[in-house]
Formats: structure tokens, C-alpha cells, sequence
């Protein structure tokens, strides 16, 4: 299965970043395209400090550990987080991931419910702030982190080794990478910068 189908198996209604930062976490608002236009917390006139607010990250259950992803020759193959990969040259590549961790960020003890209830104090006649902000917008529940996956390239059938990844390849890592046996890559991340979002629209 691809990278897609792979979440959608795992995850259910996760909605995939083509791009992330450290600061979609609980509580960002996201526009039509995934991009961060606000948090809840701000448009509400509250402090990030708030205990409301809080969250935790622990780990995330999986169900598949592997899909498999194929680009050629130029075009990136990407996980938000931790790993962005092109192949400068050598035609279709494709590559095979093994997940080891996953991990989300959730809110502590708030809820929908009493998130979309703080917000909804704003839906006033003529409030600005709900129209451009937060009605039919995704306010985020929670962020998905991939953490550790191990990664084996092929070619026409055929195992890439080490020596020709990196002789062909950039390689642009999260937080560590190690081969074994010549022929597979452990990726490793922080677990800061989610590849996918879960939330609801007001």
C-alpha cells in the first residue's frame, strides 16, 4: 500500500501535511490548503499557558507497519518530520517503509466539545473574528508524529545499497539516520513536526 493508503488503514480520518513546523499542535486553526492561520487560544483573547490548553504526546498505535512509494528522478518523496528523499538520477525508484513509532499530541482533558464551546462564544452577529477565523475551518485536535520507520530502496526489482543511495540521493533526515546491513536506512525524529492532523469544523 502507498504512504495514503497506509495512513487512511491506520488512522481513519487523519488529514495529511504535504508541509509542517513545530507549530501545528492542538488547538492551530488551518485553512482550506492545511496552512496555520491562527490558534483558538488567540482568537479567543487567551494565553497558550492557559491549563485548558495543555497537551501531551505518547504513542500511537499501528495496525500496518509497512507501505511502499515510488518517484522518479527528481521528484521528492517526503514525510513531514522525518524524512525527504531525491533521487538525482537512475529512473523509478521505489521505496519500501517499515514504521516502528508513531506518536500524537493531544489535548490533556479538553475536549471537542468544550473546545467548540469556548469558540462559539464568538459566533456573534457581525463578529469578524468568527467569519475569518474559525467558521468552516479545521481546528485541530490532534497531531500525528512518525518517529522511526526503516527504509529499504529498490530498482527494477533489485536492492539499492547504501554506497549507490548515497552516491545518488539527498537524503534530508529529522534527527538521526543509520544503515544496517549495507541496505537498510533507520530514520529517526524528534517527534515535533506532525505529517498529519486530526480536527473538526466548527
Amino acid at each position: 500500500m502507498t504512504y495514503e493508503e497506509w495512513v487512511k488503514r491506520n488512522f481513519g480520518d487523519l488529514r495529511l501535511l504535504g508541509a509542517s513546523t513545530f507549530q501545528y499542535k492542538p488547538g492551530v486553526i488551518l485553512d482550506d490548503h492545511g496552512q496555520r492561520i491562527a490558534t483558538a487560544w488567540s482568537v479567543l483573547g487567551e494565553s497558550s499557558d492557559d491549563p485548558f490548553w495543555k497537551t501531551e504526546q505518547g504513542a500511537g498505535l499501528l495496525s500496518d507497519h509497512q507501505f511502499t512509494e515510488e518517484r522518479t528522478a527528481g521528484v521528492t518523496l517526503k514525510i513531514p518530520g522525518l524524512v525527504a528523499i531525491t533521487f538525482n538520477s537512475g529512473g523509478k525508484v521505489r521505496a519500501s517503509f517499515t514504521a516502528r513509532e508513531v506518536q500524537l499530541r493531544s489535548f490533556e482533558s479538553a475536549t471537542q466539545q468544550t473546545v467548540d464551546a469556548r469558540l462559539r462564544t464568538l459566533k456573534v452577529p457581525h463578529s469578524m473574528v468568527w467569519k475569518d477565523f474559525i467558521d468552516g475551518h479545521l481546528v485541530v485536535l490532534e497531531t500525528w508524529y512518525a518517529t522511526k520507520v526503516d527504509i529499504q530502496f529498490h530498482r527494477e526489482g533489485n536492492v539499492i545499497a547504501r554506497a549507490e543511495v548515497e552516491k545518488t540521493a539527498t537524503i534530508s533526515a529529522g534527527l538521526d539516520r543509520t544503515w544496517t546491513e549495507d541496505h537498510t536506512l533507520t530514520v529517526t525524529s524528534d517527534g515535533k513536526v506532525p505529517f498529519a492532523v486530526r480536527g473538526w469544523r466548527p
